[in-house]
């Protein structure tokens, strides 16, 4: 259920950037105040002073007008590289029978003391025959402390973790509100690594990680044409990636080249998620009608061309300011906000799925 609360700020802890939007509710509109990225520190224990430091300096204690919002939600987004997630049919739909099948499902997926482990789940659907298809989430104590950590700091009435599959699909969901009936996936490249989740009926049925990111792209550039990182990265907006090679200039030709192995890795993988999804779920997922880009990782030029061409589905680049009121001008390229941006979602709108990680006190 959606929270009563009118500003909220959505935090993105990324590998190379760390993004933050402040979402504020005024009757139906939902309207961005200030977002901000920068680097992220490398060293995890660093986290929690960086996250103060901004916190404090560009989104509490600001008079007005430098400070129009005034958040008092604060929602924190948890890796899936940090998490178990998975899509489980159980036949029974009685919570104490739920969370007796799930403790023992949790011990199954993670190599370590009960003790050492939590878990929350989310019952997506009752089923006839009192079964009930569950999507669970495990993970470690101690990587669940290290991340309330950070969420203890700022003044806020309101703390939530929320996992960034939820948040990905959050923000699909509200800016481009697709036919409950369609079968999407989200591919959300990141720096270090793409996350394919599948999404059907507004419910998430499968996501899994794949080791190619925004990264792999530059670096292989930059090698291929001996080139510095700034350079490089220039190069993926302009030429790209050629869709017509050998009618292409040289250098096009050449960043081809060097992309054209990565990028087939990413299209053997994502097909592979694509028949995975259809055994977990068989029979009722299938092909997805639409792959939506998101994450900064995607502004390839010309890449939503190129896998729709190859996987035979519509590709399509999401906008997570799509139905979002913003301040001006928005940049063209803002596919880095989408996590952010579902997150700062998640305490202004009712959702079909949510989870909140931090600890009941």
């Amino acid at each position: 259920m959606a929270l009563d609360l009118s500003t909220v700020l959505g935090l993105d802890i990324g590998s190379r950037y760390t993004k933050l939007v402040e979402l504020r509710k005024s009757g139906k509109k939902i309207e961005l105040g200030r977002k901000l990225k920068v680097e992220t520190p490398q060293q995890f224990e660093e986290i929690p002073a960086f996250i103060q430091g901004i916190l404090r300096d560009h989104f509490t204690g600001l008079p007005q007008p430098e400070n129009p919002f005034s958040a008092s939600t604060l929602v924190l987004g948890m890796p899936k590289s940090q998490i178990t997630l998975k899509y489980i049919q159980l036949a029974t739909s009685d919570p104490e029978q739920i969370h007796k099948a799930l403790e023992s499902e949790v011990r199954k997926l993670l190599p370590f003391p009960p003790k050492d482990i939590t878990f929350s789940y989310h019952l997506q659907k009752r089923l006839l025959n009192k079964k009930a298809q569950i999507l669970l989430v495990a993970l470690r104590k101690d990587l669940l402390d290290q991340y309330t950590s950070i969420l203890k700091e700022g003044d806020f009435n309101t703390r939530i973790l929320e996992i960034t599959p939820i948040a990905q699909i959050n923000c699909y969901l509200y800016n481009y509100n697709p036919s409950s009936r369609e079968s999407i996936a989200l591919m959300d490249i990141g720096a270090t690594t793409t996350t394919i989740t599948l999404l059907k009926e507004e419910l998430l049925r499968f996501s899994r990680d794949i080791p190619i990111g925004g990264d792999t792209v530059v670096t292989a550039i930059k090698d291929k044409l001996n080139l510095d990182w700034e350079r490089a990265a220039a190069m993926e907006i302009n030429p790209g990636i050629a869709l017509t090679p050998r009618e292409a200039d040289e250098t096009a030709r050449e960043i081809y080249y060097a992309l054209e192995p990565i990028l087939d890795q990413l299209i053997i993988e994502t097909e592979r998620s694509f028949k995975i999804s259809y055994y977990v779920d068989h029979p009722n997922l299938v092909t997805p009608q639409a792959l939506v880009l998101m994450g900064g990782g995607s502004r390839l030029k010309n890449l939503d061309k190129y896998l729709e061409r190859r996987l035979n589905v519509p590709v399509i680049r999401a906008n997570p300011f799509n139905k979002i009121e913003t301040p001006g001008e928005v940049e063209e390229d803002n596919s880095i906000w989408s996590i952010a941006v579902g997150l700062g979602l998640r305490g202004l709108v009712e959702f079909p799925i949510s989870f909140n990680l931090f600890p009941e006190t």
